[in-house]
């Protein structure tokens, strides 16, 4: 995956036991690149988006629904949140680091 963020996404994801996830562990992977790839590509043209939150977590709502959908994985509600709320928090973390 090349990123620690992502593969520690990754493994919560694993942990979560999904039904019909655990098969698809290269779909998952390729999702979250695509996720990957345009929240990096957002943050390097607008590096302010990390500090609304809000807008930044509804943003990834929207690449974690469309990036999992173009691999034939449908997440419920409730798992795109969990999915969004793992991802947002790697970047929170990783923001807060670079900002003291």
């Amino acid at each position: 995956m090349g990123d620690q963020k992502y593969a520690r996404v990754h493994k919560r994801l694993t942990e979560l036991s999904l039904p019909g996830w655990g098969s698809r562990m290269v779909a998952i992977n390729q999702a979250l690149l695509g996720i990957k790839q345009k929240t990096d590509e957002s943050l390097l043209h607008q590096a302010a988006l990390i500090k609304n939150e809000a807008f930044f977590e509804k943003d990834l709502m929207r690449l974690i629904i469309t990036n999992f959908g173009g691999v034939k994985l449908k997440p419920d509600a409730t798992t795109t949140k969990q999915i969004g709320t793992l991802i947002a928090n790697e970047y929170f973390e990783e923001y807060r680091s670079w900002a003291v």
